[in-house]
C-alpha cells in the first residue's frame, strides 16, 4: 500500500509537469484508495450545504478526497463539518460517483488539497472501466 501510494504521488507530479496525461494517470491509478466524505451535509449550526472547495479563480468547485484517513478526518473538523462519515473508496469510484447527482457532475475533483502539491482533475473527470 505504501509503494502505491508513492507511485501515486510520483505519478501526480509527472502529471503536473504535463509529462503524461490526465487519461494516462487515471488508468494507472483507479484502484488508488482514498477517503473522502459524502457532499452534502451539515455544518456545526445545523444548516445543510454542499461541502466543496472553490478554485483560486472561483470558477471551479471541487470535491476533496484524500490519501490519508486521518487527513480526511482532520480537513472536515477544521472546517466545521458535523457528523459526517467518511468513505474508503477509490479514484475510480469517486470519480465515476459524480454521475450520480445533477449538482456533482459540474464539479471537479482534487486530491489532498491541504497538501503542498493537490491534484486536480477538471469536471467531467471519469475513469473508463
Amino acid at each position: 500500500m505504501i509503494f502505491q501510494k508513492r507511485r501515486f504521488l510520483r505519478d501526480a507530479a509527472s502529471l503536473a509537469e504535463g509529462e503524461i496525461s490526465v487519461d494516462e494517470f487515471l488508468q494507472k491509478h483507479a484502484s488508488q484508495p482514498l477517503y473522502y466524505s459524502t457532499p452534502f451535509g451539515e455544518d456545526a449550526g445545523g444548516k445543510q450545504q454542499l461541502w466543496v472547495l472553490s478554485s483560486r479563480d472561483c470558477e471551479t468547485k471541487y470535491m476533496p478526497a484524500f490519501t490519508d484517513k486521518e487527513k480526511c478526518r482532520t480537513f472536515f473538523t477544521m472546517i466545521g463539518r458535523r457528523d459526517f462519515i467518511i468513505i474508503k473508496g477509490d479514484l475510480a469510484a469517486f470519480l465515476n460517483a459524480f454521475d450520480s447527482h445533477p449538482i456533482l457532475r459540474e464539479l471537479g475533483a482534487v486530491v489532498d488539497p491541504d497538501s503542498s502539491a493537490p491534484i486536480e482533475f477538471p469536471p467531467m473527470t471519469r475513469v473508463n472501466k
